[in-house]
Order: structure tokens, then sequence, then C-alpha cells
């Protein structure tokens, strides 16, 4: 029997089932997508027939651009997606980023709607790049689990913590004011406040001195994120490297695992070690609960929690993973912007000093939050500071149920992307946005003001968990910073080049000149 005509029947059969179920898959999609589309259409922005024209005509401009000016692709795609919302004054628009429209939103009502709403908690796409780093943390968690992580962390950062927080922080600032006065003015000032805030981070949050301050221990590490943090936004921006088979087989790819290999060395071996301290001191059984709830280290809480089987093991690694990226990098940038903001305006941080003077009446004591809770000024000025610079200037959603923005439909897995640097510019709230002035948030003028105009440690559900952490060690910091030094900035605003490596960050060295004041009697 001749079996290539049977052969090339069954071959035509398969075909044939494969080209009719392509179709239908097509069609399918086609119908969604252009359901989908018709939806985005409502709404402003860029709608290209074909989906990837725009992001072609944007990777051309950014590339003449990086042919121009030398910074890197993403310093001027970061720009570029500034400037499109800018053009879109309603505060809301569309845009194509790669082949797929996502939604920017940028004003005060818009930014509300999507932070308190209760289902559409879930991270987007772009948050999968980071998972190697962060793994299942709770920044990358949603749904369930995410809430029972968050109320089981809570306790770790309760307001009664800050006190003992206050005491490691004024040990390490002292620390951090000493090594300005060996500081040349053309040093970049952020690797020293790194070094701050990653001490701190390490000695409250996980119970482990470092020292990085006064040894070499930790420098690596910061190191490694720092590079990871860039390899993120050039994988974020090239669509070819979204594919995990494409990135990993790359050198950034190859230079990231790396690099994470000896990140999670350095985090496993800081949880080892605390577990050994906690077993060799066992915790009764019947005193747990409450040792969890007052407990202010944030990794004794996690490795009790460990112990009694409510998380595993590669989870407590993820969180600690999440908090020492998290709870150093954000606030060591917003210490940076606040020092060269300061150091441009010497007016204003001429106020700050009288106003540490009268708190401190010129002595040289430990900084508790009873000192700060009347510091006005101080206040304002941070939150100025914040808004100029958000440590992270966009944050992104997944619709996972469908909303209205402007009474217009946002379907279901839209992408959503909250523009919280654009958002602190609404002229409609701070008028003359590029002006440093504090006064704007006195009380007096901060009345009737959107809650959700000034978001720089998110708000809603997903608020920041350690925003009152990081509060204090900026607070803190400051206040060492004035009672002992004067200073400089010695770079112009216009000068001012910012990187979006996952926290905002001055892409050029911060170059400041310190003075120190008369000695403080003690």
């Amino acid at each position: 029997m001749d079996l290539l005509p049977v052969l090339l029947q069954a071959i035509y059969a398969s075909a044939m089932l494969f080209v009719s179920l392509l179709t239908i898959f097509l069609v399918y999609f086609y119908n969604k997508r252009a359901k989908t589309i018709g939806y985005l259409r409502k709404f402003p922005g860029k709608h290209e027939p074909i989906p990837f024209i725009d992001f072609i005509d944007v990777n051309c401009y950014v590339s003449q651009r990086v042919a121009e000016t030398g910074l890197p692709y993403r310093v001027h795609f970061f720009e570029e997606i500034i400037k499109f919302m800018a053009s879109y004054k309603e505060g809301v628009c569309v845009r194509y980023i790669g082949a797929s429209p996502e939604m920017f939103l940028y004003r005060a009502d818009h930014v509300e709607r999507i932070l308190t709403h209760q289902a559409n908690i879930a991270k987007g796409y772009v948050y999968a790049f980071m998972e190697p780093l962060m793994g299942r943390g709770l920044v990358m968690l949603t749904g369930n689990v995410w809430r029972m992580h968050r109320k089981l962390l809570t306790p770790a950062f309760h307001f009664r913590t800050l006190d003992q927080f206050a005491v490691a922080m004024n040990a390490h600032c002292k620390i951090f004011t000493g090594r300005l006065l060996r500081k040349e003015c053309e040093e970049d000032l952020l690797p020293y406040i790194s070094a701050l805030t990653f001490d701190v981070t390490c000695e409250t949050i996980m119970g482990t001195p470092v020292q990085c301050q006064t040894t070499s221990s930790g420098e690596k590490y910061l190191k490694s994120l720092h590079i990871i943090a860039k390899l993120f936004l050039t994988r974020m921006s090239r669509p070819f490297l979204w594919s995990d088979l494409i990135f990993n087989s790359s050198p950034e790819g190859r230079e990231q695992k790396k690099l994470l290999d000896y990140i999670h060395s350095f985090t496993y071996k800081v949880i080892e070690e605390r577990t050994k301290d906690l077993k060799a001191n066992p915790i009764p059984t019947e005193e747990q609960a409450d040792f969890i709830q007052s407990k202010h280290i944030f990794l004794d809480t996690m490795i009790l929690q460990h112990l009694q089987g409510q998380i595993s093991l590669q989870e407590m690694r993820d969180e600690v993973d999440t908090f020492m990226f998290a709870g150093h990098d954000t606030t060591s940038v917003a210490i940076a912007f606040a020092v060269y903001l300061t150091g441009l305006h010497p007016g204003i941080q001429a106020k700050l000093r009288d106003e540490v003077d009268v708190v401190f009446s010129r002595v040289e004591c430990d900084i508790t939050t009873d000192h700060l809770k009347g510091m006005r000024y101080l206040d304002a000025v941070l939150k100025e500071c914040h808004r100029i610079y958000p440590p992270v200037p966009m944050i992104n959603r997944r619709l996972i149920e469908p909303m209205f923005i402007d009474g217009k439909l946002v379907p279901k897995g839209m992408e959503v992307t909250i523009g919280i640097y654009q958002l602190h510019r609404d002229p409609n709230v701070f008028p003359d946005p590029e002006k440093f002035d504090p006064a704007r948030f006195f009380p007096e003028n901060a009345q009737g003001r959107h809650p959700f105009a000034f978001v720089p440690f998110s708000a809603g559900l997903r608020n920041c968990i350690g925003s009152r952490f990081a509060l204090l060690l900026e607070k803190i910091a400051m206040c060492w910073l004035l009672r002992r030094f004067e200073w400089t900035s010695l770079d112009p605003r216009e000068k001012m080049i910012t990187s979006p490596d996952l926290v905002l960050r001055p892409f050029h060295k911060l170059r400041v000149r310190f003075s120190e004041r008369r000695p403080q009697h003690t």
C-alpha cells in the first residue's frame, strides 16, 4: 500500500486544523482588541492604526537624543514619557508601549479612582522585570496573598516603634556627618547617603549591623543594586528584551544574573545569622504573639512567622530582598534631593536652621520623635522636595476589573501608569510647579487641596508600608546636617539630569560643598 497519499492527507488535515484554530484565535483576538481600542479612542492620546508605529517613532527620537547628548537611552525615554503626559492637559492619555496600549493618569481625581479601588491592586507587567530581584515580596504580590503579607508585616512598622528606630538612626547620622568633614566638594554625595541609609536599614529592620559607613562591608551590595536598577530600565524601554529567553541570553541578562547571585547570597546570609540568634534564644510559645506585635525588628517578625508555618522560607527571603532594596534606596535619594534643593536656596536653608536651633537650643543631643513634632517648616520643606523629585516617579497597575475615568470605560486587563512626577506638577494644584516653594505645604495653604494631588509614597490600599520609617530617617538626617553644617549645591536645577533607575536619582555626581558650623554645646 502506498503510504504517501495517506501521509499527505494527514498533513493536509493537520494544517487545515491549525489554520482553522489560528483563524479563530486571530478573529477572537482582533474583535477583543478592536473593542478595547474602541474604548480607548474616547481618551486623548496617540491612536496609531498599527501599534508599533508610535513606539518606533519614540525609539527613533530617543536614539537621536542619545546620539546628541551621550546620555543613556533610559534618561531620554523617561524624558519623552514626561513630555507626552504634559502635552495632554486632561490628566489622562493613552499611547502604545510596544504592541500594547497603556493609559497614563496624572490628575488627582483620576489617581484617586484607581488607588482607592478595592479590586484593582494588581501590579502591571513591568513589575515582572523586577521579580528576579524582589521575588514575590510585598511589592510584587496581589490579591489575598498580598493582603495576608501586608497584615503580617504591618506590626513591624507601627508608629510605636519609631522611637526605637530613632536610636540607631541618630548613631549612624553622627557617623555620616563625621564622614562629611573629610568629603571633597567634587565628590558625589549620594554614595555617602546610601551608606547611611543602608546601615540604618540593616540595623533597624534586619537587626544586623553592617557598618557600611566605616568599613567596605555592603559596598559591593549597593553597587550591584545600582547596576541592576539601570538594567531594569534598559529592559523595560526595549521591547525586544521583554522575552525572558532573549534577555537571559543577552549580555545584560548574564550580567544581571551574576549580580543577583551576589545580592541573594548577601541577604540569605543575613537571614541565616538572625535565625541562629533567635533559635539560640527561643521565645516561649505563649509569648510569641505579643512579641510579633511589639518587636521593632522586621526580620525577627518574619523569622517567627516562618517558624510558626505562616510563611515559607522562600516567601521570607523574597520579603527580605524587597525591604533591603526598598528600605534604603528610596530614602537615600529623598535625602539627597532634599540636601540638593536646600543647597540651592540659602534663605530656605537658613529658616530651617533657625527652626532647628530653636528646638534644640544649640544643644547636640539625640533627636526624638517628640523633637520633630513641632518642626513645621522642616515638614513643609521635605514635602516640597518630594513633590519636585518623588523617589518613585511612576507606579503601574493592571486592571482586574473595568473602571470609569471621566465617565468613560477603561476595560479589564488595561495597563495603567500613575504618573506621580507629572501629577506633582499640575499647575492647577501647584502654580508655577517648577518653583521650589515649601510654603505650598503650610496647613493654611494646603487647605482644600485634593488629598491625592500629592502621593510621594503612593496612597490608598497599597500605600508604602515603610513611609513613617523613611520620613523619620529623612528628618533626623536633615536635623543633624543643619546642626553641624551649612552647604551649597554646586550645580543649578537646569543642569540636574534625573535617571529613573527603579527610583529617581541624579544621573551625574551630586556635588555639594559643606562648611562646618561652630561647635555646639553638648
